[in-house]
């Protein structure tokens, strides 16, 4: 990539810095004696984030299959007590409804690591 005469190169996509910022080659960045030590420092530091973050990611999708089955366990509980007790079969058919789409929600979290785009509707 060139830099635009007289200036800094441009930001790269979704806010990346200019090139060579981050590991002193940019022509405009002269690194001092102790800056690689920083930059190895720094990437340390990134490596480490990164690792959390993804242990957190994957702790997160585990969660939400277990909360899926869960939901699903809720939902039966839901229908056999609708089953015993007729006066409020319709509101405990409706949270059995609504504990299904919960658990649909965090079933596609868990394969695929993020929430649906459309949830399911609420509409029995």
């Amino acid at each position: 990539m060139v830099a635009p005469s007289g200036g800094r190169p441009p930001l790269l996509g979704h806010g990346e810095p200019p090139w060579g910022i981050l590991d002193g080659t940019h022509p405009e960045v002269a690194m001092s004696e102790d800056e690689p030590a920083a930059l190895e420092e720094n990437r340390a530091i990134r490596d480490s984030v990164h690792e959390h973050a993804v242990h957190l990611r994957r702790r997160i999708r585990s969660l939400a299959g277990e909360i899926a089955v869960s939901e699903d366990t809720l939902a039966r509980v839901l229908e056999d007590a609708a089953r015993l007790r007729p006066h409020a079969a319709g509101r405990l058919r409706e949270a059995a409804h609504q504990a299904r789409l919960y658990a649909e929600q965090e079933r596609h979290v868990s394969e695929y690591g993020w929430p649906l785009e459309d949830p399911p509707t609420t509409t029995t």
